[in-house]
């Protein structure tokens, strides 16, 4: 894990493991009365930042075991659509946090579960 940046943590795959990225991002710097309008606003910005090709392939609201309600939001990206990310973003108080995982789409099925677990053990302490 890599901590150095409070705005963005990110977690480092295992060597031998399929490539994969994995980090949570959080900001207060967009402001959202509701998830879903948070939700949209991050992902407005970070298809505008992706150049290349993004097609979404689902989005749906849960709750994390936590009781967090949160937007997941799975999505094809690349020219030839070689990629696949999923974003669990979620929103307590002024701050929104997104827990993003992407790895190619060949590789999707072997991480799928690591990426899972961790955003599925994600919680805000007040």
């Amino acid at each position: 894990m890599d901590d150095g940046d409070p705005g963005y943590v990110k977690f480092k795959p295992p060597r031998k493991a399929a490539f994969g990225l994995m980090g949570i991002h959080s900001t207060d710097r967009l402001t959202a009365k509701s998830l879903d309008e948070a939700a949209d606003k991050f992902l407005a910005g970070w298809k505008k930042n992706f150049r290349k090709r993004v097609v979404t392939l689902s989005r749906r609201r849960r709750t994390l075991p936590s009781g967090m309600a949160v937007v997941e939001v799975m999505h094809r990206m690349g020219p030839r659509g070689g990629g696949t990310s999923r974003k669990v973003i979620a929103l307590a108080g002024k701050y929104v946090f997104v827990i993003d995982s992407e790895t190619y789409t060949r590789s999707w099925n072997a991480l799928e579960h690591t990426f899972e677990r961790i955003a599925a053990s994600f919680q805000v302490r007040r």
